[in-house]
């Protein structure tokens, strides 16, 4: 690895480099990181394992979530349940915007 003497450098030069420092840093790391999962595949791969069975990804791709009970119905089409996770269904938005209660909608 070059030595850089940071004493022969101008504050401008200084500066310079300690912005530049941040996205090298970020850069190498994920190479490295890359490079460590691309040998870590291979040896899981030689074993006959399967890497991502036994390692999540961080998005929870391997995490096995649980079903949630419906917490709404529609009233007009009661095979129509939202559990209140994620987007709002498009029925209860439309009762929402005449002025409805989204509790009026709860199953009991």
């Amino acid at each position: 690895m070059a030595k850089v003497s940071i004493d022969s450098l101008s504050l401008a030069e200084m500066k310079a480099l300690m912005a530049e420092l941040p996205r090298a840093i970020a850069s190498k790391e994920s190479e490295e990181r890359s490079q460590f999962i691309r040998e870590m595949e291979k040896e899981a791969a030689q074993r006959g394992i399967d890497l991502g069975s036994i390692i999540p990804t961080k998005s929870g791709a391997y995490r096995q979530s649980k079903p949630v009970a419906p917490k709404y119905r529609n009233p007009e089409n009661p095979s129509e349940t939202w559990s209140g996770r994620g987007r709002t269904p498009r029925w209860l938005a439309a009762l929402e915007a005449k002025g409805k209660k989204r509790a009026a909608f709860a199953i009991k």
